[in-house]
């Protein structure tokens, strides 16, 4: 567009909402081209460059804009500090406004600072040669319109094709690597659902002492690499004290470390094997992680499940470890049925026969109840595997007494087998064979009583509650549906303090006089109100006998883990990442200043504990899976969504001590409102959350079909960040689809509040969501989907349309979409095609297929997940991989032209001399650092670690973005 000759204002570098500065050094913050203007025939886009430093530089920062013709005037004033607000600001034309001129004016702080005027022109004409395939995308309506758009797909066959190549700029990963480095490894607690009640290891005979056993786990590593090693897993034992029944209101009590004891174990599993595995295993799982996995018997023996050995227990008595004395799975695993009993139609590939490997277990009768929950059957390309549950049993002892691996014969003789799930079985929990999408037959809790052994389904329309009954050796003598599980006996004492305790953060144990009351006694003697919090140390604990815990001592300093779960970096902090490490989610900050000493230096953050000085870890409270930054008048703080929740993390507040921060849960406090026709549809995770208007916070969700999901488990969710107290959800128009990347821009109409346009991918139709709904209400297309709805500041969410996008190819389907510069075209990432899509027009534009030497791998970078990355100056790149073992892989920049016409250039690309070094970099956390210490608009890239291969190793990628300044 041609520029008019309108004068220009300049402040300084540093813009503030108080007063202006230096106009030279406001001069090299602008530029001599800081805004650009386009024109298309239904809007006018300004775009305002590096606003990202603007924002950083000015408190208030405001755009107004005047978009005059011969007959009409309009001006929009644009507030650019709006976190929601993009570069782009998009101004919707009225119905016959030829606008021939646009003026531009931004204030930094009330004080105008630059000036600028732009000739429209004729609009921009976007491309028509696009092939199409004759098809149109299937139209979902939403609750707010009816007008169904014809949109023509494109022919993804006919694209045209861009080869990718490597960059001129070339970082060699091993030259990035860097080493994380701590003074403290906290310990992670590993049971979110478990933690048992059982006798005191210093009094086992006394029935009135008791304890909480705390399952725990450290990550070891080898000193001279700083690779991990293995998980250390082990009991930390909480006593607890009668005398905190006494009095009224809140107590704390400190425990010195000789009150706490730490049970280890250095057996493995095979006995005797020179290869074997702990008995209580060295992976990211724990003990008693897992629902309906620990119990324990009259003698305060303590039971686990998911361990390698299937189950160990724990004998305070003795304080220690015990095991079977053969592999049960293995015994029962010759009365599983034969593949020709299966019928044919299931059958893919290489075959497969198991038990699921999730076991429930209880303590009946003098005998352990081990059940694995599921019966599916699950189809992949190559091979198939069925799954099964059962019910089965074991002695928990010997006649006469003595331990269980004295007499394998003898233990093997009092195993049981009592009902399975499949066709044929004497006594099966379900009818038929399970179809491939059913994910529906689940066991859920086993529940013992005075006249037997009650099972329930995960879910009640499944199937029982079963009961069964057994003799004296175990036999079963009946087995049979009943209407319900009876109540358990009143009064007893609880070996479990699950809803009576908080264990989940390491170093307190909290519970209320009450709750303590029923954990010693079985019943409350209407204890006074107030809560009792237990803090100790458990590293201190360990300190005290440093040659038996020398191992897991060793592990607390030097190498610690980078992040795999949460990267970002924190306003006004230079080179510091703020993230999550451990799969136990303590949040910490990662000190970028040493990198020429090849370390990054790891401080966890601590918990706000009031008066104490015990340092303790801070804890996200859930599995992080987004994030995004939040300022308001109560200061700064980090929204979070992830695995069973919502969360915020309080930065920084009046009320905070020095050095301390804390989490606020949202999650389960706010209410649901379905503003659709959706039936109930919960959430197991809240993802992609991302800035709206109104001081809103858009996100999205999934849960899983076998877990108690629903087809209604998805759409656009929302809440106001200032109260937290509602969460809109649409989940209608998205149902049977796990929605996922969720982009949205800002368009702004003369006279009336600016919309929020939200593009919410649905990447995948789940079949299992499908088995469960109404025929009738299942949608008649299963191909990928963007499913679209607006916001108007003032008013409330809706749902406008579904679209859905090509099928898959040979290259995939539907893998993420983000808005161009402009914010006029959508970039569709589907398989290794890129389409353009004109929003404003609901056309596709333009398209074109990556080709390359070798099969091409699009890198997805985790947490939120997304394989189109938007760097802090609003570039868009994408990081490719080419060949079966790659060595080396390239950041693309991909851009789109005022036409559409989409172009993909090579930006940087790292190379290493071992394909696993390069390996480290693919399916990572990662975050764009910006070098605040120099203002010159650079930004390191760093990159964490795969989730599921930790490590200390983290690479940054300095000036990843070049000075802009």
């Amino acid at each position: 567009m041609g520029r008019l000759n309108l004068p220009s204002c300049l402040t300084a570098m540093v813009l503030c909402a108080v007063a202006c500065a230096d106009p030279a050094a406001v001069r090299a913050l602008l530029g001599d081209d800081p805004v650009r203007c386009s024109h298309y025939a239904d809007e006018v886009v300004v775009y305002v460059r590096d606003l990202d430093l603007l924002r950083a530089a000015a408190g208030e920062l405001t755009a107004e804009i005047t978009l005059a013709s011969d007959a009409r005037e309009d001006t929009h004033t644009v507030n650019l500090a709006e976190p929601a607000q993009p570069p782009a600001i998009v101004m919707r034309k009225p119905t016959g406004a030829g606008y021939r001129e646009a003026t531009v004016s931004l204030q930094a702080g009330g004080t105008v600072v630059w000036t600028g005027g732009f000739e429209l022109g004729p609009p921009i004409q976007p491309r028509t040669d696009l092939p199409l395939s004759g098809a149109r995308s299937y139209i979902e309506p939403g609750m707010a319109r009816t007008d169904a758009p014809a949109i023509d797909l494109p022919d993804m066959s006919a694209l045209r094709t861009a080869a990718l190549e490597p960059a001129e700029r070339v970082m060699r990963v091993e030259d990035a690597t860097v080493r994380v480095e701590t003074e403290v490894n906290y310990p992670l607690v590993s049971a979110n659902n478990n933690c048992a009640i059982s006798l005191q290891t210093a009094h086992p005979d006394d029935p009135s002492r008791r304890s909480l056993y705390v399952p725990m786990k450290s990550q070891l590593f080898d000193a001279q690499t700083g690779r991990p090693t293995e998980v250390a897993h082990y009991l930390v034992e909480v006593p607890l004290d009668e005398a905190w029944l006494e009095g009224a209101g809140d107590l704390t009590v400190s425990l010195p470390p000789e009150a706490i004891s730490v049970h280890t174990s250095a057996k493995t599993w095979p006995p005797g094997s020179a290869s074997g595995t702990p008995i209580l295993g060295n992976g990211s799982s724990g003990l008693g992680q897992l629902v309906g996995t620990v119990d324990v018997d009259e003698r305060g023996r303590i039971y686990y499940s998911h361990t390698p050995p299937g189950v160990v227990r724990f004998d305070p008595h003795t304080a220690e470890y015990q095991v079977p004395p053969i592999d049960v799975d293995r015994h029962f695993a010759e009365l599983l049925p034969s593949l020709d009993d299966i019928p044919d139609e299931h059958k893919q590939g290489e075959l497969f026969l198991r038990w699921e490997g999730y076991k429930i277990i209880a303590i009946h009768r003098g005998r352990l109840f081990y059940a694995p929950i599921i019966q599916a059957v699950y189809q992949y390309a190559d091979h198939t595997s069925f799954v099964f549950a059962g019910l089965l049993s074991m002695p928990v002892d010997l006649r006469p007494p003595r331990a269980l691996r004295d007499d394998p014969a003898a233990f093997t003789a009092g195993l049981r087998f009592h009902a399975g799930s499949w066709p044929g079985c004497e006594r099966s929990f379900f009818e038929g064979w399970a179809e491939p999408a059913d994910r529906t037959r689940k066991l859920g809790r086993l529940y013992p009583r005075e006249d037997g052994l009650y099972i329930t389904a995960y879910q009640r329309d499944w199937g029982g509650p079963w009961r069964l009954q057994v003799d004296d050796e175990g036999n079963t003598v009946s087995f049979e549906v009943v209407d319900a599980v009876p109540r358990g006996p009143a009064g007893a004492r609880r070996d479990s303090a699950s809803g009576l305790a908080w264990w989940r953060d390491y170093g307190s144990v909290t519970m209320s006089r009450t709750h303590l009351d029923t954990i010693l006694h079985g019943t409350s003697g209407g204890r006074p109100e107030g809560e009792i919090e237990v803090v100790y140390d458990a590293i201190a604990a360990m300190r005290l006998d440093p040659e038996r815990y020398g191992t897991l001592l060793d592990a607390l300093s030097g190498p610690s883990l980078a992040p795999a779960y949460m990267a970002t970096p924190i306003p006004g902090h230079p080179d510091t990442v703020l993230g999550v490490a451990e799969y136990g989610y303590y949040l910490a900050t990662f000190d970028l200043s040493r990198l020429d000493d090849g370390v990054i230096t790891k401080r966890y953050l601590l918990r706000d504990l009031g008066e104490t000085d015990l340092k303790l870890p801070l804890q996200v409270g859930l599995g992080p899976y987004g994030h995004t930054w939040w300022r308001d008048a109560d200061g700064l703080s980090l929204y979070m969504g992830g695995y069973t929740g919502l969360t915020r993390l309080v930065w920084d507040a009046p009320d905070l001590a020095a050095g301390r921060n804390r989490m606020e849960p949202i999650t389960p406090g706010i209410e649901t409102d379905v503003l659709d026709d959706a039936g109930p549809g919960p959430i197991k995770r809240y993802r992609y959350m991302t800035p709206g208007l109104d001081g809103r916070l858009f996100l999205t969700g999934t849960h899983t079909a076998a877990r108690a999901g629903t087809a209604y488990s998805g759409g656009l969710m929302s809440f106001v960040a200032s109260d937290r107290a509602v969460l809109d959800k649409i989940s209608f128009m998205s149902r049977c689809y796990w929605t996922t990347q969720l982009r949205s821009r800002i368009v702004h109409d003369a006279g009336r509040p600016p919309t929020q346009r939200l593009f919410l991918g649905g990447g995948r139709f789940d079949e299992g969501y499908a088995f469960m709904l109404e025929p009738e209400l299942v949608p008649d297309s299963r191909d990928p989907r963007l499913f679209v709805y607006d916001y108007a500041a003032g008013g409330s969410p809706r749902s406008l349309f579904g679209l859905s996008l090509p099928p898959a190819t040979d290259t995939g389907g539907y893998a993420d979409h983000a808005f161009d510069r402009t914010r006029h075209y959508l970039v569709i990432l589907h398989g290794t095609s890129l389409l353009s899509f004109d929003v404003a027009a609901n056309r596709f534009t333009d398209g074109l297929t990556l080709t390359a030497d070798g099969p091409i791998g699009i890198v997805e970078f985790e947490r939120p997940d997304r394989r189109l990355l938007r760097a802090p100056d609003d570039r868009l790149l994408l990081y490719a991989a080419v060949g079966e073992n790659p060595a080396e892989a390239t950041f693309h920049e991909v851009s789109v032209d005022e036409d559409g016409t989409i172009s993909v250039l090579p930006y940087l690309t790292l190379a290493a001399e071992d394909p696993s070094a390069l390996a480290r970099t693919l399916g990572v956390v990662c975050a764009f650092v910006p070098d605040l210490a120099h203002g010159d608009g650079s930004c390191d890239l760093f990159l964490g670690v795969p989730s599921r291969h930790p490590g200390s190793d983290a690479r940054v990628i300095r000036d990843f973005i070049e000075p802009r300044r």
